[in-house]
């Protein structure tokens, strides 16, 4: 795709013209390359089209001409380039497409090679950069204020290159082949010295003196006539020279023979090396890995043999008072003395309170004075500024640090050209579009350097835990440390401890980080109010969110909008630093930027607007782990409860409700993933529910993820979870809620070996179950009394109990239901010692488990089949059923029964002689005991290594575990635990070959 405006406007693609129809459009696109890759108002397009009078619908037409612009790019590469960007429009344009882009390289290299000394590659460079001219630029377009400005700038460009291009072939000898070019040149620019000075030179070169002689009386005639003054002094010392046929004029010399010829830089003024950059922080703390990647990347244009094809360029972004500025100006002063040439400094101010940004106009002119260029000599149109500035650098070393961008439109123009210097770009936005630059993105400190940072303004011990708090209260923010400093600093009654204090109240942080003229709410203020309505309402409503981090989905439940829409917002934000994306798709906010968001929200946003937001979100987040547990466990589906589905989109996975297989194994691991990512998010959802007026959805999350959670081995946040929703229930006299929350509560009871409040949570259960006609209820209730009657040797009790539960199962139609009750019967039969009826029990678990195809219910069936086998003597099959129970309930991620299988297969190594194998299972098994919570399982897997240490002789070591075994079982006040019991334990205590 290439565009062409030296000459008429041309725009070809694949070698066939694109056609532009009207003359307005074809303005419009004009005015648009003209300012190529910058933004031009709508304000500005009418201002170009109709200078005097604009019509009434000015506006609309030029919105109109845009739109058949964009119709006519519409099948070419360049179809999205025409950018709708408030308060205009932008035409982007990429490298080498645009041929003015392409002149001002060549003559950029052309300048390079001169520098050089490679003046063959330099002529070369300056006539292919000549050859792209086909006519006057814009050369049917109508003269708006743009296009002119940037038609004279081109011309003029044009002609100081032609000047440069006739210079170095004098001075490279080959003087013959522009005698004709600059005839021509002359007479089309008769005033112009220069031209008439490179004429005279190469006519006396090749040996027609007379005729050089004459082009100079003719120069001095016109003047004399047009304008009443004589030629300049240097144009008449080359006359004198070529009269007295002066040996500095003969060919070949190696510097131009007249101070006419020489570039203007060679006669520039002696100015002072400019010394911009401000003081460095003497209390700079941290940000040692940062900074040595800055040295890094500064290093490689440090020597001669390195110097890269290009200027460094060095992007370092951050949220507001991350301390970008003062990464800068440090890194900025270590590396000052690699450049000889001197270092500028511009604060753009593109988020500085109550100050107009600096343009790219204003900060060419600081930095052109800066490098000693006199402000008659700066031009006034922007591109002229910004190729002068190019010129300038080019061939210099400078370190250029251009502070608080706005972004990339901000800093384009004030890039350098030519290779060997490094610029520091520092912004609150990430500048993602400026080609090659090394981006380095701030985060808060590590706490070691906010301690650092804090003691080194306060002299406060950095070891202090009231030190720390302050420093995390804080946020590890640079800004805020620094303001709580200096308060801490300017207080001298207060505390450490008064500080903390004072910055612990949630709701007034913000306004103790504010010590004039230091705000954190004033840093974080413009940079909220620099944002479009859209995303300002997202940025407040993400604030509502009560868990750590959100995803798309969710943020598009808070706002109402579609997940196309919040990815944007979301991106937007985290690009201006407004919020972070620790993993791919999970955004969370800084701490301090969540208070200002907050207190943002509550000015801003309605409490029904604030309710309605929320309302969504927990809508979106009850549906979608509904599914998403109901794909995960698919026959756990009668214990589910069914919400009705969202307005808001849900992920893939909650979407496929066709119940084909094919690719239900994708969706099952969307699902578990799902369940994964947001699982703090729901049970933080749960309790603020539960807390704010939202019973449905704690009720709902509760029997959702209470099993998800038991697989676990979660019981933290099991007790939290149902204790919300057992609350709950019981105040809005839901039984249903109460019956499902118990036998939650009792399920962690039983695991963790407390077994009376087990009970009596069971026992209550049951009774709700009864007398509201549950039988599901029930099922579940007499199921958890059976387990803790096995676990206390009260068999017929417990006989009794899963009786019962089988024949509800039965009664029911659960498949799994009745599994799980057979499957108790079994363990109820083994420890009975009743191997034969167990393992009929397990046997036909097992069957109903791979009939209905469910790999959770085989694990349990197999680990109790394999068990009974065990105790059978049967080891070989034991083990092989224990092995395939492992592979499940690691696929599964079931906690519980990766414990239990290991701990029987250690056993099992165990009888066929593998102690080694035994321990490595017991080992990990204690360890899972240990993660878990579970006492009683850590006494069994105690007693396990103790077998094994004694097995091998290492009596002293056996002797610790099993004692350790007994503290846990007597601290429980348990006689046994499964295959364990204190009698046991003793029995091997006090025998004497233990005692070795």
């Amino acid at each position: 795709m290439e565009f062409g405006v030296l000459g008429r406007l041309e725009i070809t693609h694949q070698g066939g013209s694109v056609v532009v129809e009207t003359p307005r459009n074809r303005g419009v696109l004009a005015i648009l390359l003209a300012r190529a890759n910058d933004l031009v108002s709508v304000e500005q397009l009418v201002d170009e089209l109709w200078p005097q009078r604009p019509p009434a619908q000015a506006r609309a037409l030029v919105r109109g001409y845009v739109s058949r612009v964009r119709r006519a790019l519409r099948n070419t590469p360049a179809a999205d380039r025409l950018v709708t960007r408030k308060p205009g429009y932008l035409m982007r344009v990429e490298d080498g497409e645009l041929d003015v882009h392409r002149f001002e390289k060549l003559i950029a290299d052309a300048r390079i090679a001169r520098q050089a000394g490679r003046l063959g590659h330099c002529v070369t460079l300056f006539r292919q950069a000549h050859r792209l001219w086909r006519g006057a630029p814009f050369a049917d377009m109508p003269p708006t204020s743009i296009i002119t400005a940037s038609a004279t700038r081109l011309a003029e460009l044009r002609l100081a290159s032609l000047e440069e291009l006739y210079d170095t072939v004098l001075t490279n000898g080959h003087d013959a082949e522009i005698v004709t070019d600059l005839i021509d040149l002359v007479a089309e620019h008769p005033l112009r010295e220069r031209f008439v000075a490179q004429l005279m030179l190469a006519l006396h070169r090749g040996g027609r003196t007379a005729d050089a002689l004459t082009a100079y009386q003719q120069v001095k005639q016109r003047l004399a006539d047009e304008i009443g003054i004589d030629p300049g002094n240097q144009l008449q010392q080359l006359q004198l020279a070529i009269l007295r046929n002066d040996r500095d004029l003969a060919p070949g010399q190696t510097s131009p023979p007249s101070p006419l010829l020489r570039p203007d830089d060679e006669m520039a003024q002696e100015v002072p090396v400019p010394r911009q950059l401000p003081g460095d922080l003497s209390t700079f703390t941290g940000r040692e890995v940062e900074l040595a990647r800055l040295l890094t990347i500064a290093g490689r244009n440090a020597g001669n043999a390195d110097v890269p094809a290009a200027p460094v360029i060095v992007t370092i972004d951050g949220m507001p008072g991350v301390g970008k500025t003062a990464l800068a100006v440090h890194a900025a002063h270590r590396l000052a003395d690699r450049y000889a040439d001197g270092q500028l400094f511009v604060d753009l101010h593109g988020f500085t309170r109550e100050v107009t940004p600096v343009d790219p106009a204003g900060a060419l002119d600081q930095m052109l004075r800066g490098m000693g260029v006199r402000g008659e000599q700066i031009p006034q149109d922007l591109d002229a500024r910004a190729a002068l500035y190019r010129t300038r650098l080019a061939d210099r070393r400078m370190l250029v640090v251009l502070d608080n961008a706005i972004d990339e439109a901000h800093v384009s123009r004030l890039l350098p050209g030519t290779p060997g210097c490094l610029v520091l770009i520092t912004s609150r936005r990430r500048l993602a579009g400026l080609d090659d630059a090394h981006s380095l993105s701030l985060d808060a400190l590590p706490l070691k350097d906010g301690l650092g940072l804090f003691s080194r303004i306060t002299g406060e011990d950095h070891t202090s835990p009231t030190v720390a708090e302050i420093v995390e209260l804080c946020g590890r923010l640079p800004l805020a440390i620094r303001i709580a400093a200096a308060r801490l600093s300017a207080r001298s009654c207060w505390t450490a401890a008064d500080l903390a204090d004072r910055l612990r109240d949630h709701q007034h942080r913000l306004s103790e980080l504010d010590f004039n003229p230091r705000s954190v709410t004033a840093a974080v203020d413009l940079s909220y109010r620099q944002l479009s309505t859209a995303h300002r309402r997202m940025f407040r409503l993400l604030s509502l969110h009560p868990g750590a981090d959100i995803d798309a989905y969710a943020a598009a439940a808070l706002a109402d909008t579609t997940v196309r829409d919040a990815t944007r917002l979301l991106d937007d934000l985290t690009d201006a630093h407004l919020q972070h994306e620790p993993t791919p798709g999970r955004f969370r906010f800084h701490d301090l930027l969540r208070v200002y968001a907050t207190h943002a929200s509550v000015d801003k946003d309605s409490e029904a607007a604030r309710r309605a937001a929320l309302s969504r979100l927990f809508d979106h987040y009850t549906h979608t782990a509904s599914v998403a547990t109901d794909v995960v466990y698919p026959h756990l589906a009668a214990y589910l409860p069914r919400i009705r589905r969202p307005a808001s989109p849900t992920p893939a996975f909650a979407e496929q409700t066709n119940g084909r297989p094919e690719g239900q194994a994708d969706r099952r691991t969307g699902a578990a993933a799902w369940l994964e990512a947001e699982l703090i998010n729901l049970l933080a959802a749960a309790s603020y529910a539960a807390g704010h007026g939202w019973p449905a959805h704690t009720l709902h999350l509760s029997a959702t993820l209470r099993r998800h959670l038991h697989r676990r081995g979660r019981y933290t946040q099991i007790v939290d979870l149902v204790g919300h929703a057992l609350d709950t229930a019981r105040e809005l006299g839901h039984q249903l809620g109460e019956l499902d929350a118990l036998c939650g509560l009792g399920e962690v009871h039983k695991f963790q070996s407390r077994f009376e409040p087990a009970a009596d949570c069971f026992s209550q259960a049951l009774h709700i179950a009864r007398r509201i006609g549950h039988r599901l209820g029930e099922y579940d209730a007499l199921r958890g009394l059976g387990y803790l009657h096995r676990y206390q040797n009260r068999f017929e009790p417990a006989a009794d109990c899963f009786g019962q539960a089988l024949h509800i199962a039965r009664d029911i139609g659960s498949d799994l239901c009745e599994l799980t009750a057979l499957c108790s019967l079994g363990h109820l039969h083994r420890s009975q010692k009743r191997l034969g009826a167990a393992a009929d029990c397990f046997g036909q678990a097992l069957d109903i488990a791979r009939d209905i195809g469910d790999r959770e219910s085989e694990l349990i069936a197999l680990h109790g089949l394999g068990v009974t086998r065990r105790a059978q003597g049967r080891y070989g099959s034991a083990a092989d059923c224990l092995e395939q129970a492992l592979n499940f309930a690691l696929e599964t991620d079931d906690h519980n029964y990766q414990f239990e299988v290991l701990h029987n297969l250690g056993y099992t190594r165990r009888a066929t002689g593998q102690p080694a194998a035994a321990f490595t299972h017991h080992r990990v098994a204690r360890d899972l005991a240990c993660d878990l919570g579970q006492p009683a399982d850590q006494a069994r897997a105690l007693y396990g290594l103790a077998r094994v240490h004694s097995d091998l002789g290492r009596h002293r070591q056996a002797r610790e575990h099993w004692q350790l075994a007994l503290n846990i079982l007597t601290d429980l006040g348990l006689q046994h635990a499964e295959e364990v019991s204190i009698d046991q334990i003793r029995a091997h205590l006090d025998d004497p070959r233990d005692r070795r």
